[in-house]
């Protein structure tokens, strides 16, 4: 195996990750992982993306097979039952399947393994108006395009703020919503979330006659999401606007460009349920222009429109 002198850089955020998660281990010593608690605890996510708990975008699944030709499907859906634990920390065992043979650059990732959300202090305190929210994962990633196999790890960070919902005098604080008023009710509505991470990704298989590659990445995410008029559409309808941005700050065995961008605008309504619920489901208009290496999204622009499914315990 050829391992080039970036190793000790990598090896260096590698290690960074895994204190990280050393420190989210002794996190979830609090969690209770006894069959019975865990099934009657209702600590069922189902959702697109796992790796962020703020705005996090809603599950989905189509298939297609026209006549006399070959059927495709395009599958978005991340699935977590998390284990009892203190009221700051959530964590538990993850699956998420992300498919598309629809596009000309096809997607096709398995990832699982455990995940760790931990809220490092009480916003509801007297004296904490922020927290700072880590979600911690640990597991296996099959890209069933590349044929390849890796173990990851992924620390990710955002702050959030108690805020005080519903005022604008709040607008600057994130993962709070925040109402723009006018004529007694809602103008519009509106979140953001900042996220900063280290995603860790070790080659553990390659096709035949390649390395197993190594890569560190710096990961920014933000996102913004808007619900226009909401008092008179219940927030119902929202929009929702994201960048993501990646470079690898440290890789062996790996060639290829270091910096990936993604970018996303969508726009959708709940046909059940709205934005502040925990179960929701409707139609999603989106578009999307970029790579995400994380979760084998190849680089190409393309719009969808979707059946959408939420649901957070």
């Amino acid at each position: 195996m050829n391992v080039p002198s970036s190793l000790s850089a990598w090896c260096s955020a590698l290690l960074l990750a895994i204190s990280g998660a050393s420190q989210a281990t002794s996190v979830a010593a609090q969690c209770s992982f006894l069959p019975g608690k865990w099934l009657s605890s209702g600590g069922l996510t189902v959702r697109q993306n796992l790796d962020k708990a703020i705005v996090a975008k809603p599950a989905f699944a189509q298939w297609t097979r026209p006549a006399g030709g070959t059927s495709s499907r395009e599958i978005g859906i991340g699935i977590r039952f998390d284990a009892p634990c203190g009221g700051l920390v959530e964590a538990g065992p993850f699956v998420e399947i992300l498919q598309n043979t629809l596009t000309e650059k096809r997607q096709d990732v398995r990832r699982y393994g455990l995940a760790l959300e931990w809220q490092s202090r009480d916003i509801g305190a007297v004296n904490h108006t922020w927290s700072p929210f880590f979600t911690f994962r640990l597991g296996g990633k099959r890209d069933r395009v590349m044929n390849t196999d890796a173990i990851q790890i992924n620390v990710f960070f955002t702050p959030i703020a108690r805020g005080v919902a519903g005022q604008l005098r709040g607008w600057y604080r994130p993962n709070v919503i925040t109402r723009v008023p006018a004529f007694g009710g809602s103008l519009f509505d509106f979140t953001y979330a900042p996220t900063v991470g280290l995603e860790n990704e070790i080659g553990i298989s390659a096709p035949s006659g390649t390395d197993e590659a190594g890569r560190t990445r710096l990961s920014t995410d933000g996102v913004v999401e808007v619900y226009p008029l909401a008092t008179l559409l219940d927030s119902r309808v929202y929009l929702r606007v994201r960048h993501q941005f990646r470079h690898e700050i440290a890789r062996w065995n790996a060639e290829g460009t270091r910096s990936h961008r993604w970018f996303e605008a969508a726009g959708g309504f709940y046909l059940v349920g709205h934005a502040g619920e925990k179960q929701t489901a409707g139609v999603e208009f989106g578009y999307v222009n970029g790579k995400n290496p994380e979760e084998g999204f190849l680089e190409q622009e393309i719009t969808t429109i979707r059946l959408v499914l939420r649901r957070t315990p």
